[in-house]
């Protein structure tokens, strides 16, 4: 079920982690690899994915493999409107909670940003900031978490996950 502007639709007093990364799957199969193991080391810790809400690449492997091991609930895509049409739901399923978990859609992407951030400040012990592969949308993603955790703005954790070494 998508829900528009609703950003509470994740309540979680576990681990909450939001993961940056790629709308591809990229050239190496290392990269959907990484996120398939990520997305078990988040269920082994019952931890709730916020992501993208991308249904295709990096983004659609993790939420898919974390939905089939910890359903639905464990996984909330924030989207903001301007991306849906770069979706392919006929190909993928991409509306489909039970494939997907939750989606929120806001009006843009500092809105996106600021509700994962959210998040995963109001998570529990464990929460942070995980990218993976991706390109510059995950680089700048990543780098504002950076700023934010030197501003004072959130203390939580933020990994760099090179599935390669």
């Amino acid at each position: 079920m998508s829900q528009e502007n609703t950003p509470s639709t994740t309540t979680s007093t576990g681990p909450v982690i939001a993961v940056f990364c790629g709308a591809s799957s990229g050239i190496s199969p290392a990269h959907l690899s990484a996120a398939r193991s990520l997305a078990k080391a988040m269920h082994a810790v019952s931890a709730t994915l916020i992501y993208g809400a991308g249904t295709t690449g990096i983004m659609g492997e993790i939420a898919r493999t974390l939905v089939s091991l910890s359903g639905p609930s464990s996984v909330h895509g924030i989207i903001p409107r301007s991306l849906l049409g770069k979706e392919r739901p006929a190909e993928t399923g991409g509306e489909d909670e039970q494939i997907f978990g939750l989606r929120t859609i806001v009006k843009g992407m500092h809105e996106r940003k600021a509700l994962m951030g959210q998040k995963v400040r109001d998570g529990g012990p464990g929460s942070g900031f995980v990218a993976l592969s991706g390109g510059y949308g995950t680089l700048e993603e990543l780098f504002e978490m950076i700023t934010w955790n030197q501003l004072g703005i959130h203390g939580k954790g933020i990994v760099v996950y090179n599935g390669e070494g």
